[in-house]
C-alpha cells in the first residue's frame, strides 16, 4: 500500500498544517516449488532353470535288467541378462517472494511559515505472513539384482517288481550347470538443489518539508 501527499503553500500566517496518514493491512503469502527426479527403479532379470535328466528304471515280474544303461544328463540353467539402467537428470527448485505493506511518502512545500506550524503524522498497522519454501529430491531409487537359473538334477536309477531285476552297471547323466548371472540394475541420478528467498518491507514512511 503506497500513499503519496504533496501539498504546496505560497505563504502561511498564524495557522497550523496537520497531515495524518493511517494505514492498516494484512498480507498472507505462500510460495512453494518442488522438483523431483527420484523414485526410479532399475529391474533385474531372472533366468530359467535347467531340465532334469532322464531316469533309468527296471521293472517286471521275472528276471529283467537295465545293466549298463545311462540316464540322460540334466540340462544347464539359463544365464540371466543384465539388469536395467536408469539415468535421471538434475532436480532444481527455485522460489521467491517480495511483499511491501504500508509505505507513505509525504512532501510539504511552501513559501514562508509566519507564526505557523506544520505537523505530519503516520500511523501504520499491518501484518505480513510469508511462507516461502523450495524442495528438490533425487532419492528413492532402487536397483534390483539378477538371478541365474539352477542346473537340472541328474537322472534317477531304480528298480521294482516281484521277480529278479537289476540295474547293475547303470549310470545316470551328470547334473546340469547353473547359469551365469548378469550384472544387476544401475541407477544414476543427477544433482539435487533447492533455493528459496523472501523479501518483506513493512511500514515505510518518508516525509519531506520545504519552506
Amino acid at each position: 500500500m503506497l500513499a503519496v501527499a504533496s501539498p504546496a503553500f505560497a505563504s502561511v500566517n498564524s495557522s497550523s498544517i496537520n497531515i495524518q496518514n493511517n494505514n492498516t493491512g494484512t498480507i498472507v503469502n505462500t510460495t512453494s516449488s518442488t522438483a523431483q527426479t527420484g523414485g526410479n527403479t532399475a529391474g533385474g532379470s531372472h533366468a530359467g532353470n535347467g531340465g532334469n535328466g532322464s531316469a533309468v528304471i527296471s521293472a517286471g515280474t521275472n528276471s529283467s535288467g537295465s545293466a549298463g544303461s545311462t540316464g540322460g544328463a540334466g540340462g544347464n540353467g539359463g544365464a540371466s541378462g543384465n539388469g536395467g539402467t536408469v539415468t535421471s537428470g538434475s532436480a532444481t527448485s527455485n522460489s521467491g517472494s517480495a511483499n511491501v505493506l504500508n509505505s507513505n511518502v509525504v512532501t510539504v512545500a511552501g513559501g514562508t511559515l509566519n507564526s505557523s506550524s506544520a505537523a505530519v503524522g503516520n500511523v501504520n498497522n499491518g501484518t505480513v505472513v510469508d511462507d516461502t519454501t523450495a524442495g528438490a529430491q533425487t532419492g528413492g531409487n532402487h536397483a534390483h539384482g539378477t538371478t541365474a537359473g539352477n542346473g537340472g538334477n541328474a537322472g534317477l536309477i531304480g528298480s521294482f517288481g516281484t521277480g529278479s531285476s537289476g540295474s547293475a552297471g547303470s549310470t545316470t547323466g551328470n547334473g546340469g550347470n547353473g547359469g551365469n548371472s548378469g550384472n544387476g540394475g544401475m541407477v544414476t541420478s543427477g544433482a539435487s538443489s533447492a533455493t528459496s528467498g523472501s523479501i518483506n518491507v513493512q511500514n515505510t514512511n518518508i516525509v519531506r518539508t520545504h519552506f
